[in-house]
């Protein structure tokens, strides 16, 4: 039982985390928060020995950082930025 049990309690906060990104007002905010849940849960994961669910989460947690990478330099687009 105490095995268990701090995974979980990392697991919830990985969690509550990724869900409260939502409440930031902007995306880059959002997508920082969810970096930090999605590694968090990764390493729930890692802790209960489910590899499949952990390179999950890391895939996540590399899409939000393609997303910040996006926000922050917007591609030029036939010589226009993207503005956002």
């Amino acid at each position: 039982m105490e095995s268990l049990l701090l995974p979980q309690i990392i697991g919830g906060i990985g969690y509550i985390i990724y869900v409260l990104s939502s409440r930031f007002q902007k995306k880059h905010q959002i997508f920082l928060g969810e970096c930090f849940g999605c590694l968090v849960i990764a390493s729930h994961f890692l802790m209960l020995d489910f590899a499949i669910a952990m390179y999950t989460n890391l895939i996540s947690f590399y899409s939000a950082i393609i997303a910040i990478i996006a926000i922050r330099h917007p591609v030029a687009i036939y010589g226009q930025g993207i503005t956002g």
